[in-house]
């Protein structure tokens, strides 16, 4: 994987997904939160889930304020209990929301997730 040139781009998809760039800079983001250069954004389309729909982020960075854009509506939030994806990552302990789409995001409990309508 390439070094990253944008220190906003620290997220990394798990297992071996693509390297994406912030959605700031694919013209996907609110102008009032692209302005906001520690704001790491991403599409949940642009996500690509394992064989039962879940997504895990990790976070190598610090990063703690991401926003996500979706069309799909939040069904339920929480904090994982005991619980290894198909993939084989214990996903216990991090934050996780599911989606009407199927699809599940786990990330570390400490990246504060703003989310927001996908309006592109």
């Amino acid at each position: 994987m390439a070094e990253p040139t944008d220190p906003r781009t620290p997220l990394e998809l798990f297992p071996d997904g693509p390297e994406l760039a912030p959605a700031a800079e694919r013209g996907v983001v609110p102008a009032d939160l692209a302005a906001d250069q520690d704001l790491m954004a991403l599409t949940l389309a642009d996500l690509l889930p394992d064989a039962h729909g879940e997504i895990v982020l990790v976070n190598d960075a610090g990063v703690t304020e991401m926003a996500l854009l979706t069309e799909s509506r939040l069904l339920d939030q929480g904090i994982a209990a005991g619980h290894v994806t198909s993939d084989g990552l214990d996903v216990s302990g991090m934050a996780y929301y599911a989606f009407d789409s199927g699809e599940t995001l786990y990330l570390p409990p400490d990246i504060h997730l703003q989310l927001l309508p996908d309006i592109v």
